[in-house]
């Protein structure tokens, strides 16, 4: 049985600067972010990032 992992928290770096905070929730082409500041989804694309980093440090 195939059981997807569960959503990861990244640190995203845009190719404007901007750096985003938040837990991936779609990983494809493109992917729904979860933003840990707004708490609103933002469609990410591609060719907007720069790079993408998993977030392991625990925040308890």
């Amino acid at each position: 049985m195939n059981v997807p992992d569960p959503p990861a928290p990244v640190v995203i770096e845009m190719n404007d600067g901007d750096t985003l905070r938040g837990t991936l929730i779609e990983e494809r082409t493109d992917g729904w972010l979860l933003d840990e500041e707004s708490g609103r989804l933002i469609l990410v694309y591609p060719q907007d990032v720069e790079q993408i980093e998993r977030n392991t440090e625990s925040t308890n």
